[in-house]
């Protein structure tokens, strides 16, 4: 292995290390109280070191949104390849979501910052137009599986099918940030808790396509 080459596999290394230290730093002190120095120390960084890396909070926290949002897509990705008809395809898009949310909640978790952080003003941010990237492909699988399932009669669709997958998308993903952030008041007040709430999203949506 060259010196280039062993360079790169350390910086990569070491933006992973921070990337995990301010998923977690994000989770025990909340976003709003974390700062870079937070990140460092959890990262056993100089401040100084950590900024070598990262310019900012805000571009941690981008890439931090990026990840999450990729991982959905590639398993949503993998699902909608891997099933024939159309309905079928949704409902293992389901699967991914639900899977994610119960398996992976830490990171699912970050998907509440995109709708926080994204703004006019930072999607100029080269990180917050790779996070709105990667979204635009999560609309075009939706889209795609709507088309599928219309031409072979499983769906049906009512409208401009690329408006109906950007619905569909944010329900369920409004929905999913809504539990993620209410979990625990949902079984306190509301007396079920988010899976119910989950599967009634989901039931629901199914109920107006077929």
């Amino acid at each position: 292995m060259g010196l280039e080459e062993r360079r790169l596999r350390d910086k990569k290394r070491r933006i992973r290390e921070i990337l995990e230290a301010a998923r977690k730093i994000f989770i025990s002190k909340g976003y709003l109280n974390t700062t870079m120095l937070d990140i460092a120390k959890e990262a056993e960084l100089s401040r100084g070191t950590l900024y070598l890396y990262f310019n900012s909070k805000e571009e941690i926290t981008f890439q931090v949104i990026f990840e999450s949002f990729e991982k959905i897509f590639l398993g949503l990705s993998e699902a909608v390849d891997s099933n024939q008809l159309g309905l079928d395809k949704l409902i293992a898009m389901k699967n991914v979501y639900l899977n994610y949310y119960k398996n992976d909640f830490n990171q699912f978790y970050f998907t509440l910052f995109y709708d926080f952080k994204l703004t006019r003003e930072t999607l100029i941010e080269a990180d917050a137009k790779e996070c709105m990237h990667v979204i635009r492909k999560i609309l075009d699988l939706f889209t795609s599986v709507l088309e599928t399932g219309v031409e072979d009669g499983s769906i049906k669709v009512e409208g401009d099918l690329k408006t109906v997958s950007f619905t569909i998308m944010s329900i369920v993903h409004g929905t999913m940030q809504k539990a993620a952030s209410r979990r625990d008041l949902l079984g306190e007040i509301m007396q079920f808790n988010e899976f119910d709430l989950l599967d009634s999203m989901f039931d629901i949506l199914f109920h107006s396509l077929t």
